[in-house]
């Protein structure tokens, strides 16, 4: 048995002394641990969708979505959205995020999480765990990322949102658990991200983040269409300089990384 971040039932207040605050539910942990240094540890809220406090709730209002990560040195609102990236194209050439992006948030943040008892759960516990037809069924399944990048120590510890496995306890066995959004950190910067596990009996296989990013509006759209080299012409010429957002194209493969699932004792 050990002790785990409780998130299903920690949560996040944004707002301070400010007129109105607001409350979510954590969507994940991220610790780190520099060589002999003490650990750190960052958190980040559920997505947020702009609103006015007002009967006219999404209007006017910009057209952007946001989370809150309370990070190791600073509280900071990560905002997405094409919305965020202005016509300057000077700015948009020279690659550098829209001002409104990152949004440092002061200490207006307070976390409630707790620690809670949670049992470790195998492979084939999991498989078990995923073909259990028991009314009492849960998808209460959590897991522990542990990776390395440099001299940093990793764990993130964010629910299964979703899992892929085989449909059969016979034959070719797997596990698959995928969630999002989850924090990333690429020299000293906190992206959103999703993370996957490649899970086998002998252990976890891969582990990959596919990390938003700032990018064109034509490398959103598929490779392979007839018209993509058109465009992707286009796009190098000027279009690049205008049509700036940001999704998730950028790859990040960890070696030697180790996945473990998990529950929460009742």
């Amino acid at each position: 048995m050990s002790e785990f971040f409780d998130l299903e039932n920690s949560y996040m207040v944004m707002g301070g002394e400010a007129a109105n605050n607001w409350q979510t539910g954590l969507e994940c942990v991220l610790t780190k641990v520099i060589g002999d240094n003490d650990k750190q540890i960052s958190w980040l809220s559920h997505e947020c969708r702009a609103e006015t406090i007002s009967p006219n709730i999404f209007n006017p209002i910009g057209n952007y979505e946001f989370v809150v990560l309370k990070g190791w040195n600073e509280d900071i609102c990560i905002r997405s959205g094409s919305y965020n990236y202005g016509f300057n194209p000077i700015r948009n050439f020279l690659g550098k995020a829209a001002e409104t992006t990152y949004e440092t948030r002061g200490a207006a943040t307070k976390v409630f999480c707790q620690t809670r008892k949670a049992r470790t759960l195998s492979f084939e516990e999991s498989l078990e765990f995923l073909h259990n037809k028991d009314k009492e069924k849960t998808n209460k399944i959590y897991m522990l990322i542990e990776y390395e990048i440099g001299s940093c120590k990793y764990e993130l510890y964010a629910p299964c949102k979703y899992i892929s496995y085989p449909s059969s306890l016979m034959g070719e066995k797997y596990l698959q658990p995928i969630t999002g959004y989850v924090i990333f950190e690429d020299n000293n910067k906190f992206y959103m991200s999703y993370v996957a596990a490649h899970l086998r009996e002998d252990g976890t296989k891969s582990v990959e983040f596919r990390v938003r990013e700032m990018t064109t509006f034509i490398n959103t759209k598929a490779k392979g269409s007839r018209l993509f080299p058109i465009f992707k012409l286009l796009d190098f010429i000027f279009l690049r300089f205008f049509f700036v957002t940001d999704d998730f194209t950028k790859i990040k493969r960890m070696l030697n990384a180790k996945c473990t699932l998990f529950i929460y004792n009742n």
